[in-house]
This record gives structure tokens, C-alpha cells and sequence, in this order.
């Protein structure tokens, strides 16, 4: 059983790098199935098992990334200092700034959003009212777009300051 999950999760990672090979030269409405399945070197079969079509690719993809984030750097919102829990989850925007650029070009910077709410109030419900975090997590992605957009110019410890400066109002 474990020999065919641990070929089932190669299968799963083949196909993930086939599709951010293929956005880098293609654009996301243009790639197909087959594209990714020739590439990936796996089934049609294979596919299908795993994901529903090309977006629950970078969806799969996006929520390892943050699982990984989350448990790496084992960090809780109110549990350190807002300003250090910002930075950190900009940090971590900034090392997948190239990844973030694929999804912005293709128009799916959306799918991130939604993954990035759901992190942000799994760790926070119970904490705070839920309009507060729902607030900061839109107005902290929302900031991170800004970012991306303009290139990534400014450091991760500056964006995170300058949202405290908006949230906060000083």
C-alpha cells in the first residue's frame, strides 16, 4: 500500500512541474490535458485519479506550498507579534514571487486568495471576530498584489510595515 501511494504521489509531482514547466512558455488557456500528461510522461488515467482539470493542478500545488510555510515556520498569528506573522507569510510570498508571476499573467492570482483565507482563518478563528480576520486577510492580499504587480521591489519587512501603518492607522 505504501509502495502505490508513494508512486501515486511521484505521478501527482510529475504532473505539478509539467504544468509549471508548460506556464512558462505557454499560456494557461492554451495548454491542454494532453500537453501536461505527454510532458509529466504519465496516463490520462493518472490525471483524472488525481485532479479534476488544470486549475486543481495549481490548487494541489498552492496548498503544499502552504502547508509546507505553515509548518515550517511554525508560527501562529497572535502568537508572535502581528508585524513578525506578516512578515514571515510575505517572506514566504517573496521566495514564490516567480510561481505568484505565472498565476498573474494567467489571471489566477484568485486561487491563491482563497487558499490564503482559508489558512489565515483556520489560525485565527476563535481568536478574534471573524470580520477582523476576514479584513486582514483580504487587506493583506490585497497588499501582496499591489506588490507583485509592481515588480516586488520593496522588501518583505517593508510591506509588512507599511500594512501595520495602514491597519493601524499610523
Amino acid at each position: 500500500m505504501k509502495n502505490k501511494r508513494k508512486l501515486n504521489e511521484e505521478v501527482i509531482s510529475c504532473i505539478e512541474i509539467s504544468m509549471l514547466d508548460l506556464l512558462k512558455v505557454k499560456d494557461f488557456d492554451t495548454i491542454s490535458i494532453i500537453d501536461i500528461i505527454e510532458h509529466a510522461g504519465v496516463s490520462r488515467n493518472s490525471f483524472y485519479r488525481n485532479f479534476k482539470n488544470k486549475e486543481d493542478i495549481l490548487i494541489r500545488y498552492i496548498e503544499c506550498i502552504t502547508d509546507e510555510f505553515i509548518e515550517a515556520a511554525s508560527i501562529h498569528v497572535f502568537e508572535v507579534s502581528w508585524t513578525e506573522y506578516i512578515e514571515a507569510i510575505l517572506k514566504h510570498m517573496y521566495e514564490n514571487k516567480n510561481f505568484v508571476m505565472l498565476l498573474m499573467k494567467n489571471n489566477k492570482l484568485h486561487l491563491i486568495k482563497n487558499i490564503f483565507d482559508k489558512a489565515i482563518y483556520t489560525r485565527a478563528s476563535g481568536k478574534t471576530d471573524d470580520y477582523h480576520i476576514w479584513f486582514l486577510s483580504g487587506g493583506l492580499f490585497n497588499i501582496h498584489q499591489h506588490w507583485a504587480e509592481n515588480g516586488y521591489k520593496e522588501l518583505p519587512k517593508d510591506i509588512a510595515e507599511k500594512f501595520d501603518r495602514a491597519v493601524l492607522g499610523i
